[in-house]
């Protein structure tokens, strides 16, 4: 299409926009929105939303199981056996695991 589109060659030049205008339209948008869905869209359409930085992630180190629980002390075995707790991970017992999972995962 070769064709220049009449109502963008009426407009011209236009001028830069500032963060301070920018800031206003989306306050406009927001009083107008009925929802958070229907601000996330109209934003997006208007190309006023700010997209997050993205965050590297980082893995923590493995950490070999040495056969008891670095929280507890209990014994520990990849399966289940009588009187041994069940290797969750990171050195720990399943239960000591999952609650150190749950507290990396809660928001601060």
């Amino acid at each position: 299409m070769s064709e220049t589109n009449p109502i963008v060659a009426g407009v011209g030049e236009l001028a830069p926009v500032s963060d301070e205008d920018i800031a206003r339209a989306q306050l406009t948008v927001a009083r107008h929105a009925r929802d958070a869905g229907e601000l996330r869209e109209l934003l997006d359409m208007l190309g006023l939303r700010e997209q997050p930085a993205p965050q590297p992630v980082s893995k923590p180190a493995p950490i070999p199981n040495t056969g008891r629980c670095r929280d507890c002390g209990v014994p520990t075995a990849h399966k289940r056996a009588p009187g041994i707790a069940r290797y969750g991970g990171r050195g720990r017992c399943q239960m000591h695991y999952m609650r150190l999972i749950r507290a990396e995962r809660t928001p601060q």
